[in-house]
């Protein structure tokens, strides 16, 4: 009988590593700001981004996810 616990999984990614497998495999272009390519230009291409480029970190409203962790784990500290 207490209260539900608070379940938080997410990425780093703006994306998650399968979900540009899934775009490679079906022939769909990334929003930009999801990877980059073996040069570190930008790219929508999920192919190159997988092929030695490299995932970008997350931002927009995954941002908000992670504020709400610090509050929860930091909350208890400063009270």
């Amino acid at each position: 009988g207490g209260l539900m616990p608070l379940v938080w999984d997410q990425s780093s990614s703006a994306r998650s590593r399968g979900d540009i497998e899934l775009a490679a495999r079906d022939g769909e272009k990334l929003p930009l700001g999801v990877g980059v390519d073996a040069e570190g230009a930008a790219t929508r291409d999920p192919q190159r981004v997988l092929d030695g480029g490299s995932q970008l970190p997350f931002g927009s409203f995954k941002g908000s996810n992670i504020a709400l962790m610090i509050e929860l784990l930091a909350g208890p500290l400063i009270r």
